[in-house]
């Protein structure tokens, strides 16, 4: 959950690019941000304390562009009014970090909410799924490192 979602602010796509960039902290380090023995506990870590900076948690083999750890390091922000405005501006600060510098799919300007844009589905390290475009990304950052690794 966002730190504005534990509150019971109002939400917007920026609630979820929070929530993005818990993913790709934990694809990228193996290990969630926020730990701790209960909910209420993660809860109160996301409201008041920042993570443990992503190159520290960052397995000794990882390679991960400083540019792409500091992408991380911006989704995780506290305000929300502080984080990338959308996911095109999101999308737009990943061009070029990738190896090869592959072009990233442009997100789709009008979903319905609740209506998957492709059946594609991609599993996470932890097991959980994404699916649409954003698994068309995550598989594509996915192979793109590895690539980058090889």
């Amino acid at each position: 959950m966002s730190p504005e979602q534990i509150r019971g602010e109002v939400l917007d796509g920026r609630s979820d690019l929070y929530a993005l960039g818990i993913l790709l902290y934990e694809m990228l380090s193996g290990e969630r941000p926020f730990q701790g023995d209960d909910p209420v506990t993660v809860c109160r870590m996301q409201l008041y304390d920042r993570p443990v900076p992503l190159a520290q948690r960052l397995p000794r083999q990882a390679d991960v562009p400083p540019a792409l750890r500091a992408v991380v390091d911006e989704l995780l922000v506290k305000s929300r009014l502080s984080r990338l405005p959308s996911v095109g501006a999101l999308l737009g600060r990943l061009q070029g970090l990738l190896p090869g510098h592959v072009s990233l799919p442009t997100p789709p300007a009008r979903t319905r909410p609740g209506r998957l844009v492709s059946g594609d589905i991609h599993r996470l390290p932890t097991g959980e799924t994404v699916t649409g475009d954003l698994a068309r990304i995550v598989l594509l950052m996915h192979v793109q490192l590895q690539v980058g690794d090889g």
